[in-house]
This record gives C-alpha cells, structure tokens and sequence, in this order.
C-alpha cells in the first residue's frame, strides 16, 4: 500500500510503484518473506481524493471519497468491494 496525498502531482509515482512490485523479499520483526509469499503485482494507493488499484503499468479507480455522504458509506463501499479488490 502507498499512501500519497495526490497521485497526479507525484512526480515519478509510477516508478516508485513498479519498486514495490519487484522486490526479492520482505523483512518485518526477524521474520523473512520471499517472493514465493509476496504478492507483487499490484498495489493499493491512497490519496486525499480516492482509493486506486495500481496493476501492470495501470491505475484503477476504485473509490472516490467525495461519492460518499458519511464515513458508514464509505466503510460499507469498501468491505463490499474488499474481494473484488483482493481477486483483481
């Protein structure tokens, strides 16, 4: 997951994407996670404005904030849209 405040003003955003994508292993608290564990071919971005899938050179709406007119809404959006996310 990246976390930006706007993905269009980021400069070089999509090469900062595609590092996370091609990285050989994860190391958290002593513990090792190598690719066979990885899940590397899409990241979920964040900004001010929406929640985005990035996949393959492509960025994918997924949620605009300003479509929801309270934070139930937008709880509700996101587990509905949870599997189709994590299934892309």
């Amino acid at each position: 997951m990246e976390v930006k405040l706007n993905i269009y003003t980021t400069s070089n955003l999509e090469d900062q994407l595609e590092q996370y994508m091609h990285v050989d292993k994860i190391e958290h608290e002593g513990m090792t996670f190598g690719q066979d564990m990885l899940w590397l071919d899409r990241v979920l971005v964040v900004d001010t404005e929406g929640l985005y899938l990035y996949t393959g050179g492509t960025m994918h709406y997924l949620l605009l904030w300003d479509d929801f007119k309270s934070e139930q809404d937008m709880l509700d959006a996101l587990d509905a849209r949870l599997d189709a996310i994590c299934a892309w």
